[in-house]
């Protein structure tokens, strides 16, 4: 789906650099529809074990950057995730997202 993956790209671009300078590793980002719902999904890593309080700091750290760029003209969920495997594909059974 070349649309979502333009999305990606675009994503990657604007907030890579803000959630570097976190602490915080982007290991994926994927934009997709399950059972009708748009989700920009973003799974991060880190040195030190990921939290569901890291989540809600990168969330806080993406949504802005999102909202102004204004680049998704489908609602969406976005969902940050950590791996719980040192996950590196698409498997999403291997990830818990928040």
């Amino acid at each position: 789906m070349e649309v979502a993956v333009n999305i990606v790209d675009k994503v990657s671009e604007l907030i890579t650099k803000q959630v570097e300078e976190k602490g915080y590793k982007i290991v994926n980002i994927e934009y997709l529809k399950e059972d009708g719902i748009y989700y920009l999904r973003i799974i991060i890593d880190n040195v030190s074990p990921i939290t569901v309080d890291d989540c809600v700091i990168v969330s806080k750290i993406v949504n802005p950057i999102l909202d102004e760029a204004d680049l998704i003209t489908d609602n969406y969920i976005l969902d940050v995730c950590f791996n719980i495997f040192n996950f590196t594909s698409n498997n999403s059974l291997e990830q818990l997202c928040f």
